[in-house]
């Protein structure tokens, strides 16, 4: 077992990630999918990763940044055209709940590019870094993280988490609602479904009325002319898995490879991840470990995830293991749950490889995320400071032959 003795605390290394957040949200502002601040963000990180990665590399491709969210205006409209279509018509209202819905679950809960066509072609770009071992690589760990920001999420603004939350499952169980009625009432009228509603099938008709609220309230669900500052999603994750990387400038790792993917479009439905698994999922044997660093907001509310996607999504039994034993090494009190959302790694999960997601937040940050409220003004630098040592305490579980501690001193094998 080899010790390295790193020369910078925790604590100084999260005051200069705190530094380089606020300068890219206050020099780089509306830093959306495909746009020139994205391209500034990922050339400024990318030089950043130069001054300790032994090889970094930035990678341009396609995207329509677009596509992710376009699918909202347009489902709600289908949605309440069936429901008016019901009254009439089973078969047209069942018609327009299929073509309403196909794009919501193919975009937003399958993460396809069903819609990306349709919408205008932007340029983003990955960054992706490496530190070499000195052997020959038997293992590799691969941090990912994004760097872009996304539109505002103006009702979660409004409303907070817990009634955003609540709006959006009731307008999914209405969609449910309307196609079961739809099912019902044409089995009851046969043929086409053709007929004018009347009795218990008014009735349930009329009832649904209640849902028209939720896909209403869809049209004013993104503020397009606002873009957050994205300071603790993303960048949080992203700025201090560069500072653990450099960290290793002189640290030699015999077997292992060290890695960081600096994901664009990340806001846009995870696009640079999808990219770059486009390109390069050939390259990665079973012995390579995807970790999702995304938000370091709350140093008390550490997890890594056991699932994602509402449980739709699993996360690596061994790389979950590791993660924790990561976590206790740095005197990190973390736990696995499940966690209904998706970091990047959920890309990495669904493509049969070895990944998991670490991130920090409570629930005053969940009413945060994807809001203004989301600022440069809200960071955490003791959050920041366990999730650095939180990065290189798993880097050092994995390799098995590393410890590393932390001093004043430079760099020094012992």
């Amino acid at each position: 077992m080899r010790l390295y003795k790193l020369p910078s605390q925790p604590e100084s290394v999260a005051s200069q990630v705190v530094g380089d957040i606020k300068h890219i949200c206050e020099h780089f502002e509306n830093r959306i999918a495909g746009s020139e601040s994205e391209r500034a963000v990922a050339e400024f990180l990318a030089a950043k990763l130069g001054e300790g990665t032994d090889n970094v590399r930035v990678e341009r491709f396609n995207v329509h940044p677009r596509a992710y969210f376009g699918w909202i205006e347009f489902t709600a409209s289908c949605l309440m055209l069936a429901f008016a279509a019901y009254f009439f018509s089973a078969l047209i209202s069942i018609m327009l709940f299929l073509v309403g819905i196909v794009p919501f679950f193919a975009e937003y809960v399958l993460k396809k590019r069903m819609c990306d066509p349709l919408f205008k072609k932007e340029t983003s770009e990955n960054v992706y870094a490496v530190k070499h071992c000195s052997g020959e690589v038997e293992r590799r760990i691969v941090f990912v993280s994004h760097y872009d920001a996304g539109y505002e999420w103006r009702l979660k603004r409004i409303l907070g988490a817990t009634a955003f939350k609540s709006l959006f499952l009731l307008g999914i169980i209405g969609a449910f609602y309307l196609l079961v009625i739809d099912v019902v009432r044409w089995a009851l009228v046969g043929g086409l479904g053709a007929g004018i509603a009347y009795g218990a099938m008014l009735i349930a008709g009329l009832v649904g009325i209640v849902f028209i609220i939720p896909w209403g309230a869809a049209y004013f669900f993104l503020d397009r002319k606002k873009v957050t500052d994205g300071a603790n999603d993303g960048l949080s994750g992203a700025v201090t898995s560069v500072y653990a990387l450099n960290a290793l400038k002189d640290v030699e790792l015999e077997h292992t490879e060290v890695a960081l993917l600096l994901a664009g479009s990340g806001e846009a439905g995870m696009r640079g991840a999808m990219a770059f698994l486009d390109a390069h999922k050939n390259e990665f044997s079973d012995e390579t470990f995807f970790v999702s660093v995304d938000i370091l907001h709350d140093a008390n509310n550490f997890v890594v995830s056991k699932s994602e996607a509402g449980g739709f999504v699993k996360s690596d039994a061994h790389a979950i293991g590791i993660a924790l034993d990561a976590a206790k090494s740095a005197g990190i009190e973390c736990k696995s749950r499940n966690v209904f959302s998706s970091a990047q790694s959920r890309v990495f999960s669904s493509a049969g490889l070895r990944s998991v997601s670490i991130n920090a937040a409570d629930k005053q940050m969940a009413d945060r995320l994807h809001t203004r409220k989301d600022s440069r003004d809200d960071l955490s630098e003791e959050c920041i400071s366990k999730g650095y040592e939180f990065v290189l305490q798993l880097i050092a579980a994995y390799d098995g032959d590393v410890e590393f501690e932390f001093s004043n001193d430079d760099i020094s094998a012992i």
